[in-house]
């Protein structure tokens, strides 16, 4: 009978005319029941999506067409052009040999495994019927090369030519998953550091270390090259490696002293089908001393940052990798053993490595963040207009004149005297040990624009609440409504800004994003219209192309040009803006200090946390300005709609710990409490330890603020307002409010 129902079965799967709508509900119930009883039976689950093409106008015959090849790429091709999120990047299967001497192109059903697994990252069918959004297909499919990587750079010693898949048995991916998990992706997929070091010894092999110390003289040994880094090499090797380096031009014109990143792709070359990942630079071979990028060391901006890899982390590489069973239905590819992966999971990994539970951001203190708003908003009300139309003025005159120097715009009439009152004196400060000593002078130029540059930043990410992305993608010359109206000249209006929301939209050859209004504040409203009236005027001017623009721009003086911000430079912004003001330094260990550099991230909770501690400084009236709420209740609500769990609880963790821990903060009833919670629920040594004298500030208030966020994530505490209404001096009702500790938990 079972034989007959799936003789049935098939029947009605290979019949054309049969789809979803038109089939009878035995004939569905059959389906269903199969589809359960044989969860690994991938042609069947095939054949099936196969049958809704009615609904969802897809076929299994895309899998091979992906939207995200281009148009002269074919999956029987060994070189494919893949263009996701509007960047192309090339995957060459060509040139790859495998066990020393054998090309990949010689072995079909290899390859086709290798190129449908990348395949399927992307179609519906094997991913819960969605069509993936560009930046997630872009990362798993970075994620599958890699490991697709790690297989090809060991073929030799899994004698992939002889047993295909066979090798990568249930031991292959622990190992790989542990890797990764400990050391990176680098180490993890491509033993990057050993295969760089084995590199280098063959290429110095036939050096006279003679010729070195005659090079030496010009370009001393620093003290970085003699630290112990990630390259096993003798110092000799070190040595040796740096003379090659010169002489085979790997050092950077860019950033003096350290070498190119990709100076060692050919240590990979014929090896991978793509390098993916950005290559590391080694300290270890530096030729000069290396400014460092900050005035001092960041404080982590998560918990658990310095840790391994997280199991959310680790998760989603294990769901990537056993997609690889879906190649079973493919008749052309090489099989692997799909029981391999039955037993692969997290539990078992953290067996063999301590993974950590996914990390927050940390919530930066109350008066690190009230500091920074505030320098920032007057920063940019003093010089944000006169940096602009000098910045234009210089870009123009260089434009009409190559040789023009910022020495020229300095003698002339048209350098602004207000900027040559505070200091500046110089187009760019030099990168020394004074560096920040005269950053604090305004002694440059392009150095007080990248300080504006951070404050805008700043101002924006924290009273807009929007995502780093969010803020980097704005319109440069509309996401401002109402549009053409001047915020300054209209202070009664209600102003909104437009942004694509990254967490909405839908994946696919249709991709596209939700498109967001709203309310901001008038004084963010004046900064977003005098930077879009400045990027029309340099369109207009020719001093930027319409490809190169984005809201917020950088400046190259060499040659007189305009590039879009990118991530990195957002952050770089932001850490010079902390650098300039000098935010909060804190003691992280024993005899180190580290400052805040800020994140957008933590900015988004800006206005929830001036509420919570509006009551230490009396803020209310200045948050009611702010957001044009009269009814502290509704500006409750208003403030902590948007955030999520998470954030929201942040927030209250950061509030109940400062409290505990007897520093400046708001006063909270029942406070008292909270100790008798905590010695219940962790252990009273641990207590104990977190109040000795002998742990920094920074890691006792972090260790603190975990507990307190998990038992506020478990619904045993909570912090909350409680608002009620008082007569004043004037015997006239007002609102007030107070911060109770809610203790859910029966002691």
């Amino acid at each position: 009978m079972i034989k007959n129902n799936r003789n049935y079965l098939d029947k009605i799967l290979s019949d054309t005319n049969k789809n979803i709508e038109n089939m009878s509900d035995s004939d569905l119930s059959l389906l269903y029941n199969e589809l359960i009883k044989n969860p690994n039976d991938y042609k069947l689950l095939e054949q099936t999506f196969e049958k809704t093409k009615i609904w969802n106008e897809l076929s299994l015959s895309d899998l091979r067409k992906p939207y995200w090849f281009t148009n002269d790429t074919n999956f029987e091709d060994n070189k494919w052009n893949i263009k996701i999120n509007k960047k192309i990047f090339q995957i060459d299967f060509s040139n790859i040999i495998i066990d020393n001497d054998i090309k990949l192109t010689n072995i079909p059903n290899l390859l086709n495994t290798f190129k449908h697994w990348i395949c399927i990252q992307g179609h519906p069918i094997y991913n819960r019927g969605l069509f993936l959004k560009p930046e997630t297909l872009s990362i798993n499919i970075r994620r599958i090369i890699n490991f697709i990587n790690s297989i090809l750079i060991n073929s030799s010693k899994l004698q992939l030519s002889k047993t295909y898949l066979k090798t990568i048995n249930e031991n292959y991916i622990l190992d790989y998953l542990t890797e990764i998990a400990s050391t990176g992706q680098y180490n993890g997929s491509l033993n990057y550091n050993n295969h760089i070091t084995a590199y280098l010894k063959e290429k110095i092999k036939n050096i006279k270390i003679e010729d070195v110390m005659i090079f030496e003289k010009s370009y001393p040994l620093v003290s970085d090259n003699y630290a112990e880094g990630e390259l096993k090499l003798t110092l000799d090797d070190i040595r040796k490696s740096r003379y090659w380096l010169y002489n085979n031009k790997g050092y950077s014109n860019n950033v003096i002293g350290k070498h190119h990143r990709k100076v060692f792709l050919k240590a990979f070359e014929n090896k991978i089908i793509i390098f993916n990942q950005t290559p590391m630079i080694f300290e270890q071979l530096n030729l000069f001393t290396i400014q460092k990028n900050n005035e001092f060391l960041s404080l982590p901006c998560r918990t658990n940052e310095d840790q391994d890899y997280s199991k959310q982390d680790l998760q989603a590489h294990i769901k990537l990798l056993k997609t690889i069973c879906y190649i079973h239905s493919q008749e052309d590819c090489a099989q692997i053993d799909i029981t391999n992966f039955n037993e692969i999971n997290i539990r078992r990994i953290n067996k063999i490595i301590s993974l950590r539970e996914n990390g927050r951001y940390v919530t930066l203190p109350a008066e690190v963040v009230f500091k920074a708003i505030n320098d920032s908003i007057e920063f940019i009300h003093q010089y944000l207009e006169v940096v602009l139309e000098a910045l234009l003025k210089y870009s123009l005159l260089k434009k009409l004149d190559k040789k023009f120097s910022f020495d020229d715009f300095y003698s002339s009439d048209s350098f602004p005297k207000i900027l040559k009152s505070i200091g500046i004196q110089y187009y760019e400060i030099k990168k020394d040990k004074n560096y920040y000593i005269n950053l604090r002078k305004n002694r440059g130029f392009i150095d007080f624009y990248y300080v504006l540059l951070g404050s805008i930043l700043l101002a924006i990410g924290a009273i807009t609440a929007r995502r780093t992305s969010e803020i980097i993608e704005l319109d440069p010359f509309d996401c401002l409504l109402p549009k053409n109206i001047d915020p300054l000249l209209n202070k009664s209006r209600e102003f909104e800004i437009i942004f694509d929301n990254r967490k909405s939209g839908i994946g696919g050859v249709n991709y596209h994003r939700e498109k967001l209004a709203r309310p901001i504040v008038n004084f963010v409203a004046q900064i977003i219209f005098k930077i879009q009236n400045f990027n029309k005027k340099c369109l207009y001017l020719g001093l930027i192309s319409i490809s190169n623009i984005s809201f917020i721009n950088l400046y190259s003086s060499h040659t007189n040009s305009w590039s879009k911000l990118t991530p990195n430079a957002y952050n770089s912004h932001l850490d010079l803006f902390c650098d300039y003001f000098e935010t909060k330094v804190s003691q992280y260990s024993i005899g180190e200090f580290r400052r805040y550099y800020i994140r957008q991230h933590q900015l988004r909770r800006f206005f929830c946390m001036m509420f919570f501690w509006s009551k230490s400084f009396d803020g209310l009236d200045t948050l009611r300005y702010f957001l044009g709420h009269t009814d502290i209740e509704h500006l409750y609500h208003y403030i902590t709609e948007p955030l999520t769990g998470a954030v929201l609880n942040g927030v209250k963790a950061h509030t109940l710990t400062e409290a505990y821990l007897g520093n400046s903060a708001p006063s909270i009833k029942n406070i008292e409490s909270l100790r008798d919670v905590l010695l219940k629920h962790f252990n009273v040594s641990d207590l104990e330890i977190l109040s000795s004298d002998k742990i920094a500030h920074f890691e006792k208030s972090t260790n603190i603020s975990n507990k307190i966020n998990y038992l506020i994530d478990e619904n045993i505490i909570d912090l909350q307002p409680h608002f009620f209404s008082v007569l004043d001096e004037k015997n006239e009702k007002i609102q007030q409010f107070e911060l109770i500790l809610i203790v859910e938990d029966i002691i």
